[in-house]
This record gives structure tokens, C-alpha cells and sequence, in this order.
């Protein structure tokens, strides 16, 4: 019986334990769970994500791709009290690394909220693998802002 009593105890640790772990990632400033949407049938994916850039701040998310392709990373909104819509900031498409999102100079490039500027940037990937999108503030910001980022990818 004392065995049985030890055994249960060390299962009820390991699940207070593990859930500890998940409560603890569910409050981190790291990277969100995507919405997903995809068309049945279709080879590209679409994740959208949503959060607030700091003020000198940035934010970045991680998603996986299936194959070699084209990523792009479009800003399809930015705003906010405070924000004016046609603020500029960086949107970078890259890998992780520690705790962020490292680009290439090809791949980090400045785009307004402004609809008459291009706000999107691509990325050629030539293997599957683990990527991210990155938002930054370049100094623009006076106030937190919200966005939406939207990235299509293989």
C-alpha cells in the first residue's frame, strides 16, 4: 500500500508540475498562437496575428513551414490612441533566436499603416523549418499600438 500511495503522490506532483509549465508559458510576452486559416486543397497557409507593439518595443511570432516557398509578411492594420494610421515601423520576416526574430537586411524593411504605401514583405525559403515574423518600433511610437499582421506561407 505504501507503494501505491507514493506512486499516486509523485503522479499528482507531475501533474501540478506540468501545469505549473503551461500556466507559466500561457503568460509570456514571447510568441502567440496563430490563427490558421487555410483553403482546403491549398498549398498556402495563412496565419494572422494579432497583438500590441510597445512603445521602443517589438513583438514577434513563430510559425513553421511545410516546404520551400515564398513567406510574406503583410501589416494589415496599426493603430491606436495616441497612433496615427500612417505610422511607420519594421516588419521583418526571419528565424528565431533566444528571444527574438533575427532577419536579414533583405527581409526588415520600414511600412506604414498608410494604405498607399506597400506594406508587406517576402522572404524566400528554401527548406521547411521554424520561422518568424517581427513588428518593431522604430521610434515612432508615442503610444502603444495595436496590430495585425497576416503571413502567408508554404
Amino acid at each position: 500500500m505504501t507503494r501505491r500511495r507514493g506512486g499516486r503522490w509523485r503522479s499528482a506532483a507531475l501533474i501540478a508540475s506540468l501545469s505549473a509549465v503551461v500556466l507559466t508559458a500561457a503568460c509570456s510576452d514571447g510568441p502567440v498562437a496563430p490563427t490558421l486559416n487555410a483553403p482546403v486543397g491549398s498549398t498556402t497557409v495563412t496565419e494572422v496575428f494579432s497583438g500590441t507593439l510597445p512603445v521602443g518595443g517589438y513583438k514577434y511570432y513563430s510559425f513553421s513551414i511545410a516546404g520551400a516557398g515564398t513567406v510574406t509578411a503583410t501589416l494589415t492594420n496599426i493603430g491606436g490612441a495616441g497612433v496615427p494610421p500612417t505610422v511607420v515601423v519594421n516588419l521583418g520576416v526571419g528565424q528565431p533566436g533566444g528571444i527574438t526574430c533575427l532577419t536579414s537586411n533583405s527581409a526588415d524593411v520600414q511600412v506604414s499603416g498608410d494604405a498607399s504605401v506597400t506594406t508587406l514583405v517576402t522572404a524566400t525559403q528554401s527548406a521547411p523549418g521554424v520561422f518568424c515574423a517581427i513588428i518593431k518600433d522604430t521610434g515612432n511610437l508615442f503610444a502603444p499600438a495595436q496590430f495585425t499582421i497576416s503571413i502567408d506561407h508554404p
